[in-house]
């Protein structure tokens, strides 16, 4: 009987050592805050140009800087849109749901043209349409020639079930077809500190 009143104590020690369970376990974003460079060129390391319906991106290849932060520069496009890609990140940590969060800072004389931000899913199998999904962010450049902090919870289940990975695309893009707005394309857009973070937001 003396050693069933001790059992109570010993779960009560094994609780208090138990090691915390592990944080859910978040891919890294390669070349976040856009520092790295391919040697000879100079160019943005990792991430490649990127067009959607509109020419990639020919200058600014290599990361800018302002205020402290190295970032990529994208000038604006008269139609469509054009940015950065990321490299391929796998699905299967994010499948919990994951926050995405990103610095955005748009020129004084943006205009005509909006800031877009989306993942991009797809299977190993690129045939499998069932697997792509196009998942858009639609961030607002609120303050001119400021860099903001700006974040989007992506919910559990919304990478399809059979998605092996997804990139992160930032882009500008045309606010009106090419010839329909009195205003002529002007500015640039910048991202940098491309961040995945748990949901709600870093622990």
């Amino acid at each position: 009987m003396r050693c069933l009143s001790i059992l109570p104590a010993l779960a009560a020690a094994t609780l208090a050592t138990a090691a915390p369970l592990a944080a859910q376990d978040l891919p890294a974003v390669p070349n976040a805050s856009f520092a790295s460079v391919q040697k000879g060129n100079g160019h943005i390391a990792w991430w490649s140009p990127g067009g959607w319906g509109a020419p990639k991106p020919e200058e600014n290849l290599a990361p800018q800087k302002a205020d402290g932060l190295t970032f990529a520069k994208i000038a604006a496009v008269e139609k469509g849109a054009a940015g950065w890609v990321s490299p391929r990140i796998p699905a299967d940590a994010l499948r919990d749901g994951f926050r995405l969060t990103f610095k955005l800072r748009a020129s004084a004389d943006y205009a005509d043209n909006t800031p877009w931000v989306f993942l991009f899913c797809s299977g190993a199998d690129s045939t499998d349409k069932t697997a792509i999904r196009r998942i858009d962010i639609s961030p607002r450049a609120t303050r001119p020639d400021e860099w903001q902090t700006l974040s989007r919870d992506i919910k559990p289940d919304t990478i399809p079930g059979n998605a092996t990975r997804l990139s992160i695309n930032l882009a500008t893009k045309a606010a009106s077809p090419a010839g329909d707005s009195a205003a002529a394309p002007a500015g640039w857009i910048g991202y940098t500190d491309i961040r995945i973070e748990p949901l709600g937001g870093a622990k």
